[in-house]
């Protein structure tokens, strides 16, 4: 299902680490040194609670020879979502558009009886109380039913542009009820469960506020801290539902807009709740999780 790009040309694309730290201790690489540019593919495990770009920051922290060096990222992650993330390096970055088709896997938690406006914890919140309280029976037919060509919306907080700006400025400005949301095709190869557990309100609560103080940025943190507090003020012993899925899908799939839809078929409010991208490509790159 690979696109663009085969796993083998990736893994030739993949600077050695080693040669890096060679550079960094000021010594002479065991493995030969670079020759011309610098560039190459630089597999990196994002934290949770990190944007992108910080990312690339400690990256270039962590290897001095780096500084200087154009670094962009295929394939962004919000900042409540960890794992991979493919760094291109120097003269690479003029051949993004090929990466930036690569196919993913994602680990991805979904909670069930809560929806917010962003699809994660990052949002503002509301309990749907009409929705039905447990969720529907067979949890694996409604997941396979996902599988295969898809059309999502993209979320109203994200950068897709609609005439001229980006969605997430027409849902600050109050005006998303004027334009019609985007939709995207993509494609999920695999969807399966992989556990069915539960938290209680007050975990929920305790995640969202050490979210609030990681997370740096441009949010409406006063706002979400007062909207989940309201949401939950008498929930906090309340257990609510949650599956984890691992998900194959193509280039360009929210999880977020995934446990949306998800629950939508379910007949309840649901918001993604813990993302990990653990596969570009069909490559694994577990050694570099920290």
């Amino acid at each position: 299902q690979m696109n663009e790009i085969s796993k083998d040309e990736l893994m030739r694309g993949l600077l050695d680490v080693g040669v890096l730290k060679g550079y960094l201790e000021g010594g002479t690489p065991q493995n030969g040194s670079f020759s011309g540019p610098l560039s190459g593919l630089i597999p990196v495990y994002k934290k949770w609670g990190k944007t992108p770009l910080e990312t690339l920051d400690e990256l270039r922290q962590k290897y001095p020879v780096l500084e200087g060096v154009p670094l962009s990222y295929a394939g962004r992650l919000d900042p409540l979502a960890e794992g991979l993330i493919l760094v291109l390096v120097g003269e690479t970055n003029k051949d993004r558009e090929k990466y930036l088709g690569l196919d993913k896997t994602y680990e991805v938690e979904i909670l069930f009886g809560i929806k917010t406006d962003t699809g994660d914890l990052f949002g503002l919140p509301c309990v749907d109380r009409g929705a039905q309280e447990k969720l529907v029976a067979d949890t694996t037919t409604v997941l396979k039913s996902f599988v295969g060509k898809q059309q999502f919306p993209y979320p109203v907080y994200s950068s897709k542009t609609v005439q001229g700006k980006p969605l997430f400025q027409w849902m600050n400005e109050g005006r998303i009820s004027e334009i019609k949301i985007p939709k995207t095709d993509v494609e999920i190869y695999s969807l399966e469960l992989s556990a069915v557990t539960s938290v209680r309100g007050s975990e929920i609560l305790e995640k969202v506020e050490l979210a609030l103080n990681i997370v740096k940025g441009d949010f409406r943190y006063d706002e979400i801290r007062v909207g989940w507090n309201d949401t939950l003020k008498d929930k906090s012993e309340v257990n609510f539902d949650v599956i984890k899925i691992v998900s194959e899908c193509s280039s360009g799939t929210y999880m977020r807009v995934l446990a949306e839809e998800i629950g939508k078929k379910m007949g309840v409010p649901a918001l993604a709740y813990s993302i990990k991208r653990t596969k570009i490509g069909g490559i694994e790159f577990e050694q570099f999780a920290n």
